[in-house]
């Protein structure tokens, strides 16, 4: 818990780059006019984009294809049950 506290878990830059991030998806899935979409990978791309944003300061564009790949990989992995 101690590292996560140190990362922001618990503060009020935590709310804010999540709050940011929501806003971010909201707007993603309001411009998809109501056609189907499979939301795991958007959703993956959402809680990597606040962790990337706690940690280095930086957020990814939701069509940046390396961060695409990035998330996609991490999704497998956690598919497997390492």
């Amino acid at each position: 818990m101690q590292i996560l506290r140190g990362l922001g878990y618990g503060k009020h830059t935590t709310e804010n780059k999540t709050i940011e991030e929501a806003k971010f998806l909201l707007d993603i899935l309001r411009s998809r006019n109501e056609h189907p979409i499979d939301p795991e990978c958007l959703l993956g791309m959402s809680v990597s984009n606040v962790l990337c944003s706690l940690l280095y300061g930086h957020r990814f564009e939701y069509d940046d294809e390396r961060f695409q790949n990035l998330v996609g990989v991490c999704i497998c992995i956690f598919l497997l049950d390492l």
